[in-house]
């Protein structure tokens, strides 16, 4: 494989585990998802596979049957020990076709619940950061595949071994819309060939809807002029959902034309369905829970209104507590409500210029009292004068929550500080505070519903876990971005990107 570049670069792009090794079992290169899987980012050349196995016996095992073997296919299941010190189950596939010197192997961690996909939640977020920078890597080298296919004939076999083993579907298409090369897995969700698909046109009806849907998709992104960092695009042809993320490959020159496209394809379909179950689940609790509550509400206030007199203070402390636990049930159904529509695209925002002096003042009068009672001190930083193209009311949401967890989360006597200011073409606030951080476990989930940071020092702070969903949401419906900076036992920081007021 060292004699290839090329194939490297490949190897590089993609998002399985990729290993190169020795018959002793000395890794001699990996790819980026394995550096990350197995030592935090740092290559592993010149240490031995057996070392990382989590059972000395699975280790001496696996070296032995390198020792043995010729060309062709070797797999076994086994634990390793990851990054940070912790088994993982994986199943590790070896691979030598004829004349190779060397060892491929792919590492595929095994897909259960609980604390192994946990481990694994924040390297899988930290590879899809790592993907956007050999962008230009994997442009390039779609490129020298489509220009250079004869002088790349003896590494076919290497990189179809490969393209084989992967989970993720790939497909490269010509400028022409022609179909250059597909792996096993994309045939398998597009419910094709490679004899039937490679040298045909995207869009030929005899090809099937999903290659067609795949085609309409392609030619919207080839219109857009979107040439990196592209989002990802969700089809649904005949109940299959499918997932798709596209880039572009750049003339080598630097010319602006494109002269092919990368396209991985993957079957996101199971979790389609449940996100669509959990989703219609929480409306429907949703709807036929806030009437009750209303009418328990409403009772209540007759009961303390009418007949306070007839009972004692123990009673009325009694009733008071039912109407607040009744109060924070609905605000509960509200919060889920609210996620529901703009889920369902149900909640149109009124864009329009927002003065960030005047919305910022506005949003901390209500944290001036709670301050004052813990020490906080609050403080604005505005530059200049900065205006935002927003929805007012729920751009006051999101401030509301982002300042009310900087106020919660922090210690008495300390400090929060709200900064605005314009960065090109667009706005950045920032809601800052020096209370007690966020563990990096924790960051990765941070934006998921219901999700709450456990620990001593938040068990006594009350919420529902759905407040920074919903401003992540909102934030999305405009056209922005909701990030994150944490350090545990120092503070945190939030930052809402919005596009800057334009006339």
């Amino acid at each position: 494989m060292t004699e290839s570049g090329l194939t490297r670069a490949l190897l590089s792009s993609l998002r399985d585990a990729i290993l190169e090794m020795d018959e002793r079992g000395s890794l001699l290169w990996a790819n980026p998802t394995a550096e990350l899987l197995l030592s935090g980012g740092v290559p592993p050349a010149g240490l031995s596979l057996a070392s990382f196995a989590a059972r000395p016996e699975e280790g001496a095992e696996l070296l032995a049957d390198l020792a043995c073997a010729g060309s062709g296919e070797l797999g076994c299941s086994l634990e390793l020990m990851g990054a940070k010190g912790q088994p993982f189950p994986c199943d590790l596939l070896v691979f030598r076709e004829e004349g190779w010197r060397h060892f491929l192997a792919v590492i595929r961690p095994h897909s259960g619940e609980g604390e192994s996909s946990a481990h694994l939640a924040e390297q899988i977020l930290d590879l899809t950061h790592r993907l956007a920078a050999v962008q230009k890597t994997v442009n390039d080298l779609s490129l020298e595949l489509i220009d250079k296919t004869v002088q790349l004939a003896e590494e076919r076999n290497k990189t179809e071994a490969v393209l084989a083993s992967m989970g993720e579907g790939l497909v490269v298409v010509e400028p022409s819309g022609r179909i250059s090369q597909i792996n096993s897995a994309a045939c398998r969700i597009l419910d094709t060939t490679p004899e039937l698909a490679v040298g045909k046109s995207l869009g030929e009806p005899s090809l099937g809807a999903k290659l067609s849907a795949l085609a309409d998709s392609l030619r919207a992104f080839s219109e857009s002029r979107a040439l990196t960092d592209t989002p990802m695009d969700r089809l649904t042809v005949q109940e299959k959902v499918i997932e798709l993320s596209l880039a572009s490959i750049q003339d080598r020159e630097g010319g602006a034309e494109s002269v092919g496209t990368v396209v991985n394809v993957r079957d996101i379909t199971r979790r389609a369905e449940i996100d669509r179950m959990k989703e219609e689940l929480i409306s429907v609790v949703s709807h036929e829970l806030r009437a009750p509550l209303a009418n328990v509400i409403g009772y209540i206030d007759l009961l303390l209104n009418e007949a306070a007199a007839f009972l004692s203070k123990e009673h009325l402390d009694f009733v008071a507590v039912a109407r607040k636990n009744a109060e924070r049930l609905i605000h509960l159904v509200d919060e889920m409500l609210d996620l529901s529509r703009l889920d369902a695209g149900a909640v149109r925002m009124d864009i329009q210029r927002v003065d960030m002096a005047g919305m910022i003042d506005y949003a901390l009068t209500s944290f001036r009292a709670v301050a004052e009672s813990r020490r906080l001190t609050i403080t604005r930083r505005i530059e200049g004068e900065v205006a935002a193209a927003a929805d007012v009311e729920r751009l006051q949401q999101v401030l509301h929550n982002l300042i009310s967890n900087a106020v919660k989360y922090s210690r008495d006597g300390g400090e929060v500080v709200i900064a605005c200011r314009r960065e090109g073409r667009e706005v950045v606030i920032t809601v800052a505070d020096n209370g007690i951080g966020i563990r990096p476990e924790d960051q990765a989930r941070l934006f998921q519903r219901f999700f709450r940071v456990r620990g001593g020092e938040t068990r006594s702070i009350k919420g529902t876990g759905l407040g920074l969903s919903i401003a992540k949401s909102i934030v999305d419906s405009m056209s922005g971005r909701l990030t994150v900076t944490s350090e545990y036992g120092k503070g945190s920081a939030f930052s809402v990107i919005l596009p800057a007021w334009r006339e």
